[in-house]
């Protein structure tokens, strides 16, 4: 198996420019054309057998939409448009629009790329799961003490059953220490914590936080459907992440599929590709000019298996059980359903090659229909039941103050921090300088030999050294 070095210096890359639009470029698109030309949420649903969950409950048909549940979803800064972003998004699609929180962790500060980011993450993890709740979560900057705290926040908000991270860096030493932020708080309702594997193949391996045992790490798959949602092929897609961990110790759910000692991603894939890909609506935070995007990637990925979580809690808070835990349910149902509840794509490489069984390039596979019923009844423990529960939702904490005290009590300092970056790729660039949204590269606390560097930029070594002279090393 792949492992790669860790690194002690601090990879920045300089600020390139505003990444562009994908080469289907929706700036000459009106939103119709828009939705001709990518995927829609029918088709997705479809594909993935969302549209096909109904639930019995006191002698009614209830259709599998998330109602009841909130997914949190953690990104970097603020962005004030998210709701009318989200209106709009509905209306093209003809969805209804759903109760959105924001809990803003920082004092205002914005950034075009994490608004990019969080536009995607909100209206995708929304097209599968219209009707659940979103909240989310602004941290106040994308380095690790910021983002920890924010997804600390979020798993304990009132209500919240999926936590959605469609961001990543490089693995650092004591990334350990962070597995109690990927656990259910205690009397809370089950968690399941959901991270994008990330977008540079398999050069990077296993990234964090989606290396975490905790976490269902989401990579992704170049998806071809018809127009009424039937798939024609899954692939894997050749930018995403995966690989073995060089720190977390192999979980026990991943026995019966590998022995190499280590934790390995991802654990299932999803579409990801950003041809046709998806249409997403952004309004520049600052400007206030809005337009149309196509966009894909694991940040994609990752929001519609965290809407199939929130569907299956729907579920089983109507059959009378708990949502999901993560850690100690959601990802030993994955590896112990059926083989016929997931597409077992054996087509296509990420570095790896996806192969019959469990493979580096999109672990399980793809989810299919036969999973959700399989998960809603994983672990049941209430048979009949004569009222159906559907639980409320209320931010009514003050999470910042919540944040900071956290950080005072054990996060580490800003100069022993990793920068995080959205999970947003970047076709057509040299791997090294991928940028993930906001055109900052991951950077890692941990001693590294000096080879490193040239190692991030080895598959573009005709402009190796042009790449080097765009980038600054700093000793952490």
């Amino acid at each position: 198996m792949k492992s790669r070095p860790s690194s002690r210096f601090h990879l920045t890359c300089e600020q390139l420019e505003d990444r562009k639009l994908l080469s289907s470029s929706p700036t000459t698109l009106t939103p119709m054309q828009l939705r001709h030309a990518t995927l829609t949420p029918m088709q997705l649903r479809l594909a993935y057998g969302a549209d096909a969950i109904n639930f019995g409950a006191n002698g009614q048909v209830i259709k599998g939409d998330g109602s009841g549940q909130t997914i949190a979803i953690v990104g970097a800064y603020h962005n004030s448009y998210l709701a009318s972003e989200l209106q709009l998004f509905d209306a093209k699609y003809h969805l209804l629009n759903p109760t959105i929180n924001q809990i803003n962790l920082g004092s205002g500060q914005t950034n075009l790329g994490w608004a990019e980011e969080q536009a995607l993450d909100i209206e995708w993890a929304h097209a599968i799961a219209p009707g659940a709740t979103i909240d989310v979560v602004e941290a106040a900057s994308d380095f690790t003490n910021d983002m920890m705290a924010a997804v600390d926040v979020a798993r304990h908000l009132p209500g919240v059953s999926v936590v959605s991270m469609s961001w990543g860096g490089g693995e650092f030493a004591n990334e350990m220490s962070y597995v109690p932020i990927f656990t259910t708080p205690t009397g809370h309702i089950g968690v399941t914590f959901v991270a994008a594997s990330g977008d540079n193949g398999s050069f990077f391996g296993a990234e964090f936080p989606a290396a975490s045992p905790n976490v269902v790490s989401v990579g992704g798959t170049t998806l071809k459907v018809n127009a009424h949602g039937t798939t024609l092929s899954e692939t894997a897609w050749n930018w995403s992440g995966g690989g073995n961990s060089n720190f977390e110790p192999e979980p026990s759910y991943q026995a019966s599929i590998q022995h190499s000692g280590y934790r390995s991603t991802p654990d299932v894939s999803m579409e990801a590709t950003p041809y046709p890909g998806v249409s997403v609506v952004v309004i520049n935070p600052k400007s206030g000019i809005k337009r149309w995007e196509i966009l894909g990637g694991t940040s994609l990925s990752a929001q519609l298996f965290g809407g199939l979580v929130a569907i299956v809690n729907q579920g089983r808070i109507l059959a009378g059980n708990r949502s999901l835990d993560g850690p100690s349910q959601t990802l030993p149902a994955l590896y112990s359903a059926p083989l016929s509840s997931s597409y077992d794509t054996i087509i296509g490489t990420n570095g790896y090659n996806a192969a019959k069984g469990y493979d580096l390039a999109t672990g399980l596979g793809a989810p299919r229909a036969s999973l959700l019923p399989y998960l809603v009844n994983y672990n049941q423990q209430v048979s009949n039941v004569s009222k159906a529960e559907i639980t409320t939702n209320m931010v009514t904490t003050n999470m910042l103050d919540r944040a900071q005290l956290l950080q005072r009590r054990f996060l580490p300092p800003r100069n022993g921090s990793i920068r995080i970056r959205p999970g947003l790729p970047g076709p057509g660039r040299p791997r090294g300088l991928l940028p993930w949204g906001s055109g900052k590269e991951v950077t890692s606390p941990s001693p590294p030999p000096l080879k490193t560097a040239r190692e991030c930029f080895h598959s573009c070594s005709s402009s190796l050294s042009n790449a080097l002279r765009r980038t600054r090393l700093s000793h952490i």
